[in-house]
């Protein structure tokens, strides 16, 4: 049987201050709609692995009314619990894991990979500026070197005043 609640409250004790507050009842969810959940919460985009086990199922109920960050805090430990981590990934992203030391290793190389991605974007864009503006400056080199040639022959066949004409 699979039972999946989530409830979002608001509640005040001023009229001024308001805090979403969060009730959690999932009973053998996947970790899909937890993560959802997740998502909900936090407004993060899930990067969820392949290799987390699609057999897996998370049940976890919470007795009383959570804040939003405690229920986001409840989430990540009960992921953790089940040998799955989240992974921040910049403002935007959360990479899901399984919490194994080499899939730790390669989130950690795929982390220095993207950084050297990086670094070789900045430096092909700086290649690619400065290829640019030596292609300007070239073109205009020849332009100027073709008006050249072309008023050096205009020069040469206009005849001369005072030299004899052949």
């Amino acid at each position: 049987m699979l039972t999946l609640l989530a409830v979002f409250t608001t509640t005040s004790s001023f009229a001024s201050d308001t805090e979403q507050m969060v009730s959690i009842h999932f009973k053998k969810a996947s970790v899909n709609q937890v993560v959802d959940l997740y998502r909900n919460l936090t407004g993060k985009i899930p990067l969820l692995s392949s290799a987390i086990p699609k057999s897996t199922t998370i049940t976890i109920e919470t007795k009383v009314n959570l804040t939003h960050q405690e229920g986001i805090d409840a989430i990540r430990t009960i992921l953790d619990m089940h040998d799955i981590l989240l992974v921040d990934h910049g403002d935007k992203f959360v990479k899901i894991v399984p919490k194994h030391t080499k899939d730790l290793k390669f989130v950690n190389r795929f982390e220095e990979l993207e950084g050297e991605i990086l670094e070789l974007s900045k430096n092909y864009q700086s290649l690619k500026k400065e290829l640019h503006e030596s292609h300007r400056r070239l073109s205009a080199m020849i332009t100027d070197s073709g008006q050249r040639n072309q008023a050096n022959k205009e020069l040469e066949s206009t005849p001369r005043s005072g030299a004899p004409q052949l």
